[in-house]
């Protein structure tokens, strides 16, 4: 009797999706609901990767150890004035994969994805789109996190529980919600993260006030807060250690209670733990107020020169989403220039009112809200 011949080897099919997402930190995180829609509706065995900006890879790291959506990241300096020599480098890296996605909305993108040779191409709608598998009519009026969430919708198969827009909500599941800095920082706290880098000063991309309006708040905020047992605590980014020494410098007083943080080097997911377990979250537009949403921190947003309709979700959606935690927006309102920056100029202007007048009071009055619904009944505030 003859040995059976063995079957004929059949070649798997490519399950393998690249996601191009060019930006910032900030930028990465908005894309979150969008690669877990990805994930929700592809089989288990997909590998979805996500390539991005140099700046951007570190963080990216860190983020997708807490939230395990994405496979493999990768990174390309886009930036980079020599970029366009470095082109075959990457059409390399975009290479072999059945499905990419990118979420830049420039012609050009349709003609990159078109060359990684992939079968389904999505991006949005161009004067190139002919050469997409799926273009995508873009948006750009809507919260950042749901227009790039629905830029997937056309490749997704399952249809969750949720509503939209609690999808297009940006979510991380934290394991714990110990606080990182024991030792440094116990108790109830309010956290302030002033957003103020010199980097932004010098490429003149100022979205926050100075060190003097920082230090001010936190001198009322002491006042405020005598009689509670909560703590302020000021935390900054590498690039914000000098002028958060101006804002500590600054401040008239000298309470126990202010504590400076921003000596001390927080990992990606300690700093997103000291969010969530803040009392309350006074920031600006900064990478860390898209974090403090992911986690349903009570935030007070300071805008400027951005959009906050494109940078935040709604208000109330984000309340019923978290159980009741609420997102509170403080900007200097009735200027007819505002917004202005990424609308209609790269670069703020020479005299930023929309920064220069923000008013520490505001800020204390949206925080006085937030302290009534968590702490009233103990600290009488």
């Amino acid at each position: 009797m003859e040995n059976p011949q063995p079957e004929p080897k059949i070649e798997t099919k490519n399950k393998k999706l690249l996601f191009i997402h060019p930006g910032g930190l900030g930028d990465v995180v908005l894309l979150l609901p969008a690669l877990q829609n990805l994930r929700d509706g592809f089989e288990p065995d997909w590998q979805i990767d996500l390539l991005v900006e140099k700046r951007a890879y570190q963080g990216s790291l860190e983020l997708f150890s807490i939230n395990k959506i994405v496979d493999k990241v990768k990174t390309f300096d886009f930036k980079n004035k020599y970029a366009l020599l470095q082109f075959p480098e990457l059409i390399r890296q975009i290479g072999g994969y059945s499905t990419v996605i990118s979420s830049g909305s420039s012609p050009l993108v349709s003609l990159l994805l078109f060359f990684s040779g992939a079968k389904k191409r999505v991006g949005f709608k161009s004067n190139l789109d002919f050469l997409l598998t799926d273009p995508i009519k873009l948006n750009k009026e809507q919260y950042a996190a749901r227009m790039l969430w629905e830029l997937t919708q056309p490749l997704t198969r399952v249809i969750t529980q949720k509503t939209d827009k609690e999808k297009a909500i940006p979510q991380l599941k934290l394991d714990t919600k110990a606080i990182p800095v024991e030792g440094l920082l116990t108790g109830r706290y309010l956290l302030i993260h002033p957003g103020v880098s010199v980097l932004s000063i010098i490429k003149r991309i100022i979205k926050t006030p100075g060190s003097f309006f920082w230090s001010d708040l936190i001198d009322k905020l002491d006042q405020k807060l005598k009689n509670t047992d909560i703590k302020i605590a000021l935390v900054a980014g590498p690039d914000e250690k000098e002028i958060a020494k101006e804002i500590i410098k600054n401040c008239k007083s000298a309470s126990n209670k202010i504590v400076d943080l921003s000596e001390s080097s927080f990992s990606l997911p300690e700093l997103i733990q000291l969010i969530a377990g803040s009392a309350a979250f006074v920031c600006a537009d900064s990478a860390p107020l898209h974090l403090g949403i992911c986690v349903g921190a009570n935030i007070v947003a300071l805008f400027g020169p951005t959009d906050p309709n494109k940078l935040l979700p709604n208000a109330n959606d984000y309340t019923s989403l978290y159980g009741g935690n609420t997102l509170s927006l403080v900007k200097v309102t009735n200027l007819l220039c505002q917004p202005c920056l990424w609308n209609r100029r790269s670069q703020s202007c020479g005299a930023p009112i929309c920064v220069d007048w923000q008013d520490p009071n505001v800020v204390l009055e949206a925080l006085s809200g937030v302290l009534d619904l968590k702490v009233a009944k103990e600290s009488h505030l």
